[in-house]
């Protein structure tokens, strides 16, 4: 079989498997033509691999792929041989801080001078730069230009892949008297070691998560919310109240929950819960007794919950483009404006600002003014920060803001960025080479606002993972996975009480990984964070697809949430309106 049909055969399998994945999110019945699909699954990627075993002893790496888009392929140049590495080697990673107080990542990094802006052209990008041309110029003389093509690969955090050596980076001297560089600095999360173990009790895929201390909450498109003890692993309750997937789950921070304690008749210490679903209600719970203390109904379904401290508000979103405000204490809607024109993917309060997504691609930054929403941006006109880079509107998984920048995943295999004051797009990468169909489906900026987590998606081997980054500076620190994890679909991050990170992931499974304190645990399995040099690349754009290779479905698929909205509201209201009872 010729290369270029193996490896279009290699595209439309990943294709297909991006469907189903899709289809596996979809928060809707599925009928049974898409249930038979779902289960073609591992025939796929069982076929995938073969076909990627062809592709790779038949040794054409160095062979360029048929183009499948009109993109400037200079971006796109890989760097022959560039292995010089960013970061020492920690020597060592301390659990507590040396004052033995509980801090997020205890060994902080050494002072040093304001990082460049990503849009600017760094040293790295420059070396990068300079070592491509002297390839070019190279593969001229000897009379043809090729370009270094991928696609085997064993996954994105697979730290056993042929020429990556995570934990044993090459080290640059500094040279005495200077402020030093980033091979200077110590990476606080390479080589930490996190004790994870699984949470088994829901029997579908995990929606939403949130942690405080030793107490962890799920919500699950099973219909149920759970309650568990982080330190046994143990399910303390399982709530019973909504008929239809539990879209997001949040526990209200301390300070907020005396005043809700009066207005619900419970004692001061109280905690409390919020939850939203699918079958249009907002609930409020109490998490010490699991009791339902009340129950708001939305006409119309609710795809995400977001809570302004100190407020007593709850922002919801629903598949009709709708955001909405709702006074907790007293269960009234105080303000709702129609915000998108598809059905509401993400939504995220930063103090009084609030982005919400949709799936037609559209982020939108919100201030809250008294008790109203008013928007101050809209991702209508933004452009790539660098020359040649594309910036794609595609569904928008998850998006947040932080320090005047939005950063947002969606069906392309970077993280972006979003300067949303000057409109400017980059882009860090969260994929390896030959992953063109990645997946960005949930970020999480860590509760001491210093670090940025990434969940990914390897298409070719069903494995997930989480890429950690250093906020300030954007800079590529560590990669966290296991075995045996899947797709990530939320993140949350917490202190436990015994003063360590806790870490809490949701999708086919619900996992929680704990910084280890000791070599040993009783309980969980022990894994690495390392080092993997490919993500501290420069990111490569996505590749388009071109029109002749779409199925005829992928867009039904990809966009099934707001399509069913549309169409199914006319057809069939059993499974998509809100029936008041």
């Amino acid at each position: 079989m010729e290369i270029n049909a193996i490896y279009t055969e290699i595209r439309k399998l990943r294709k297909k498997l991006r469907q189903i994945e899709n289809l596996e999110k979809a928060q809707r019945p599925l009928n049974s033509d898409e249930q038979a699909k779902i289960k073609t699954k591992h025939s796929l990627r069982s076929a995938l691999q073969e076909k990627l075993k062809i592709y790779e002893e038949s040794d054409i790496q160095q062979s360029q792929p048929p183009t499948y888009s009109s993109q400037d392929q200079d971006q796109e140049q890989e760097v022959t041989g560039f292995v010089e590495s960013r970061v020492h080697e920690p020597e060592e990673y301390n659990a507590l801080g040396s004052s033995g107080e509980s801090e997020l990542i205890p060994e902080e990094l050494p002072a040093k001078s304001s990082p460049k802006s990503q849009i600017e052209t760094s040293s790295e990008d420059r070396i990068e730069e300079t070592q491509v041309v002297g390839s070019q110029e190279l593969q001229k003389q000897s009379g043809k230009e090729s370009k270094k093509f991928q696609p085997v690969h064993r996954g994105a955090g697979d730290h056993k892949a042929e020429g990556i050596r995570p934990n044993k980076v090459p080290e640059k001297k500094t040279t005495s008297g200077g402020g030093g560089d980033a091979h200077s600095e110590i990476n606080p999360w390479d080589k930490v070691k996190f004790t994870v173990s699984e949470l088994v009790g829901h029997n579908d895929i995990i929606c939403s998560v949130d942690c405080c201390g030793d107490t962890i909450i799920s919500g699950s498109r099973d219909t149920s919310i759970k309650i568990w003890d982080a330190c046994s692993g143990s399910e303390l309750r399982s709530l019973g109240g909504h008929t239809d997937s539990v879209t997001a789950v949040l526990l209200v921070p301390v300070e907020d929950c005396k005043k809700l304690a009066s207005e619900y008749s419970q004692s001061d210490d109280t905690r409390f819960i919020i939850s939203t679903s699918l079958d249009c209600s907002v609930k409020v719970w109490s998490l010490e007794s699991g009791e339902q203390l009340n129950s708001i109904y939305t006409f119309n379904a609710v795809t995400c919950l977001g809570y302004v401290k100190g407020r007593h508000l709850a922002v919801t979103a629903y598949t009709g483009g709708k955001v909405e405000l709702w006074d907790i204490l007293t269960g009234q809607s105080v303000y709702s404006v129609i915000g998108h024109n598809e059905v509401v993917t993400s939504l995220k309060v930063s103090g009084e600002r609030i982005v919400t997504a949709s799936g037609d691609g559209i982020i939108k930054l919100w201030v809250l003014r008294e008790n109203s929403l008013h928007p101050i941006f809209v991702s209508e006109d933004v452009r790539p920060a660098l020359p040649r880079m594309k910036v794609i509107t595609r569904k928008v998984h998850t998006a947040l803001e932080k320090n005047n920048r939005i950063y947002y995943g969606d069906d392309g295999h970077n993280v972006k960025v979003l300067d949303w004051r000057e409109g400017l797009v980059h882009k860090l990468r969260n994929h390896k080479d030959g992953n063109d169909f990645g997946l960005v489906d949930s970020i999480l900026v860590t509760s001491d606002s210093k670090y940025l987590v990434c969940s990914g998606y390897d298409i070719d081997l069903g494995n997930g993972y989480l890429n950690f980054f250093l906020l300030e500076g954007e800079k590529y620190l560590a990669t966290l996975t296991d075995d045996s994890i899947g797709r990530v679909f939320t993140l949350a991050d917490c202190i436990a009480s015994e003063g360590h990170v806790r870490l809490v992931t949701g999708g086919a499974e619900l996992k929680v990984w704990d910084v280890s304190k000791s070599k040993s645990s009783k309980r969980g399995k022990t894994v690495t964070a390392f080092y993997n040099q490919e993500f501290s690349r420069k990111a490569r754009d996505s590749e388009e697809e071109s029109d002749d290779e779409s199925s005829d479905d992928e867009d039904n698929i990809d966009r099934s949430w707001s399509h069913d909205e549309n169409e199914d509201d006319k057809q069939d209201s059993s499974s998509w309106w809100c029936v008041l009872i």
